[in-house]
C-alpha cells in the first residue's frame, strides 16, 4: 500500500504518546514523533523511519509540525529540507537492516527515545546521544559497530532509569520523613504553648480567688 493511500484512510483521534511528540493512527498505520525525527508503523512493522540532523531543532520542528498535520512534506510553496538536513530510512533499507527484530537499532532506538519522553533528565543525557548516533550511522545501520553503540547506549540509559527511579523513590521517603517530623514538631510546639497558656490561666485564677 502507498503512503499517500495509507494517509487517505480513515483518521483515528489524535492521542498522547510515551515517546517526544505524538501519535497519529490511521486504519493499520500510524506515525509517531520521536527526539530524533519519526517513524511510521504499517501494522507492527516499520514502514519509514525519518532522521533529523542533531543540531537542527527548526527542522525537527517543522517535521512534526508537518507529521501532526497528517503530511510528510511541506507545501509545494515552502522550502523543503536537503538530505544534509533530514534523512529518510525506507522500507527497503529498514528490511535490510533488519529493523523489525528485537533488539534492533530501531527497537533501541524506540526504548531509548520512550525513556527520554518520561523523564526530562533522561532527555537531558540520552537524547543528544541518540540523535546523534542515530545521524553518524544512519549509512550504515547494521554495521556491527553502530549495533554495538546502540546496545550500549540503550544498556547506559536503563541504568540511568533505574538509577532515576531508585532515587526518587529515596527522595519520597526522605520528604515524607522530613514532612511527618516537622508535623511531630508542630504538634509537640502547639501542645507545649497550650500548656503554657495553661498554666498562666490557672495561676492568674489562683491570684484572683479570695
Amino acid at each position: 500500500m502507498s503512503a499517500a493511500a495509507e494517509w487517505a484512510q480513515r483518521r483515528e483521534p489524535v492521542r498522547a504518546d510515551p515517546l517526544f511528540g505524538t501519535r497519529r493512527e490511521w486504519v493499520g498505520y500510524s506515525c509517531e514523533t520521536t527526539g530524533y525525527g519519526s517513524v511510521e508503523l504499517c501494522g507492527p512493522s516499520a514502514h519509514r523511519v525519518t532522521i533529523v540532523h542533531p543540531a537542527d531543532d527548526d527542522v525537527l520542528r517543522l517535521h512534526h509540525r508537518l507529521v501532526r498535520n497528517g503530511r510528510l512534506r511541506p507545501a509545494w510553496y515552502a522550502r523543503r529540507p536537503d538530505a544534509s538536513r533530514l534523512h529518510v530510512v525506507d522500507r527497503d533499507e529498514l528490511v535490510r537492516t533488519r529493523a523489525d527484530l528485537r533488539g534492533s537499532w530501531l527497537s533501541a532506538a524506540h526504548a531509548i527515545a520512550r525513556s527520554c519522553g518520561e523523564d526530562d533528565e533522561v532527555a537531558r543525557m540520552a537524547g543528544p546521544a541518540l540523535r546523534q548516533l542515530l545521524w553518524s550511522g544512519r549509512a550504515q545501520l547494521d554495521s556491527p559497530q553502530v549495533t554495538v553503540a546502540f546496545t550500549e547506549l540503550r544498556r547506559a540509559t536503563d541504568a540511568l532509569v533505574a538509577e532515576r527511579r531508585r532515587y526518587r523513590a529515596a527522595v519520597d521517603r526522605w520528604v515524607g520523613a522530613d514532612i511527618a517530623q516537622q508535623d511531630v514538631e508542630s504538634i509537640r510546639l502547639e501542645a507545649r504553648v497550650l500548656a503554657e497558656v495553661r498554666r498562666e490561666w490557672d495561676g492568674a485564677t489562683v491570684q484572683r480567688t479570695p
